[in-house]
């Protein structure tokens, strides 16, 4: 297959992260991809690496449940109206309806009625249908390997609209070089890494957020406080044992010694040799951490 440059536009995959609704990547992941800003270069997980190799088999199951053919696997179609988007789909059947083919370990978020998939999964189908203008999407999905869908997702105008709208928002930032804004601890680190010393005014909504902090973090010091005292009590109950089992034999335990570690002593270094250790010295970056007072 010939390389394609996935920083010129917006794929289907992109859209459900484009909208800050992936549980994988943030919008701002998304804008410093497309920017070709990424510090970390991508490597496919493992569940992506089997789902890909599933997705003949996943097709081959759906041909043999519905008896429809599917063909124009893999093509790349690109959007007449916008041309930074674009969808590959999986397949198409012969009445113009799309395939997605999808792999899970899990059932959650899988629903009994043909809409109830996860929403990602969805803002996908739908992007897929705004590009090519097909009637709807199939989307048979393989859960944990011994369970088979097949969910019919008909094309929804309103939501292609809505979507289209915050695609186009967001491509628009990339190019004009505006990021998104953060939504995760992740996010605000890596678009403000140092303070510019400035003071913000809380509104009433922030001040109880402070507020719900504060009393949160004395329950949860009052919770580990309480969860020391049991497991300093275990740990003195075990003694010289390594081992801690119930009385049917159940592995409740375990306090066991470890393999010796060997360390840098990097004071005794610095005493025996002042000036090589000071040829080694690099200063790194402060960072940026929240206290709540």
């Amino acid at each position: 297959m010939i390389d394609f440059d996935r920083t010129k536009g917006l794929g289907a995959s992109d859209c459900a992260v484009a909208l800050g609704l992936s549980k994988w990547s943030t919008p701002l992941d998304l804008y410093y991809e497309k920017r070709g800003e990424n510090l970390v270069e991508f490597e496919p997980s493992i569940p992506m690496r089997c789902g890909n190799a599933l997705e003949d088999l996943v097709l081959e199951l759906f041909t043999e449940e519905t008896g429809q053919e599917v063909t124009r696997q893999q093509e790349r179609i690109f959007d007449e109206v916008h041309p930074w988007r674009w969808a590959t789909v999986d397949g198409v059947t012969e009445d113009g309806w799309l395939v997605e083919a999808k792999t899970t370990s899990v059932s959650t978020g899988w629903g009994d009625g043909d809409t109830e998939i996860p929403i990602y999964y969805m803002m996908q189908v739908q992007h897929q249908m705004a590009v090519t203008g097909a009637p709807g999407c199939r989307l048979p999905v393989l859960i944990g390997n011994r369970d088979f869908r097949v969910y019919e997702i008909e094309r929804d105008e309103e939501l292609i609209e809505m979507l289209t709208e915050q695609e186009a928002d967001f491509w628009q930032g990339v190019v004009e070089g505006t990021p998104p804004d953060p939504i995760t601890k992740e996010d605000v680190k890596r678009l403000y890494p140092v303070d510019d010393g400035t003071e913000l005014l809380a509104s009433e909504e922030v001040e109880e957020r402070v507020a719900q902090s504060k009393k949160l973090k004395l329950e949860i010091k009052d919770r580990e406080e309480e969860l020391a005292v049991h497991l300093q009590s275990i740990r003195v109950l075990l003694g010289q044992h390594a081992r801690l089992v119930s009385s049917e034999g159940k592995l409740l335990a375990t306090l066991k010694t470890s393999k010796p570690r060997k360390r840098f002593d990097a004071n005794k270094f610095k005493f025996d040799n002042p000036e090589l250790h000071g040829s080694y010295i690099t200063e790194s970056p402060g960072t940026r951490s929240l206290l709540i007072k």
